[in-house]
């Protein structure tokens, strides 16, 4: 029987290949990746954000998930979102959708909102940890930073994206 170490490595490193999919199409925002399991250890949802879909992987898991998400745990490589941009937050989504834990591979890089997410869900009573695979989703967390192979006129147009629309998420 495999451990909750092992098995969240494994669904974590899920988020992770699903917010490489998003690669070159989340920009400005960050590569996020979400995966939701219940109870059971089943996967019940799981999504990743393009900058065109609007809706964050959170929200897609949870959509995908549908009941099936109250009392689940997220995995995903990134906090959820704690403020209002073009979407609302993700932290919300969350809570309302009554998921029970969150397992984050780092908080968010930008210094303007980071740990809030975590904290808005604690402050909800859901369970969170973080750091797991942590170097693995750090160059995920800056859509410019995992774009450095990508070619040359995405990352013009992330860069201008950025300079137009600040920072991400």
């Amino acid at each position: 029987m495999k451990t909750f170490l092992e098995t969240g490595q494994n669904h974590l490193r899920r988020a992770l290949e699903l917010a490489q999919q998003s690669v070159g199409l989340a920009s400005p925002n960050p590569n996020v990746g979400a995966v939701l399991v219940d109870g059971d250890d089943k996967l019940v949802g799981e999504g990743f954000h393009t900058y065109e879909g609007v809706k964050h992987a959170e929200v897609l898991a949870i959509e995908q998930a549908g009941e099936n998400a109250r009392g689940s745990t997220l995995y995903i490589n990134l906090e959820p979102c704690s403020h209002q941009g073009r979407t609302g937050p993700c932290a919300d989504a969350v809570i309302a959708a009554g998921i029970t834990r969150v397992v984050a591979c780092m908080a968010d890089p930008n210094p303007a909102v980071s740990g809030r997410g975590f904290a808005r869900l604690r402050q909800a009573g859901v369970q969170v940890a973080s750091g797991l695979l942590e170097e693995e989703a750090r160059p995920l967390g800056d859509g410019l930073q995992a774009m450095k192979h990508a070619p040359m006129c995405n990352i013009c147009g992330t860069s201008m994206m950025r300079f137009w629309w600040g920072w991400g998420r």
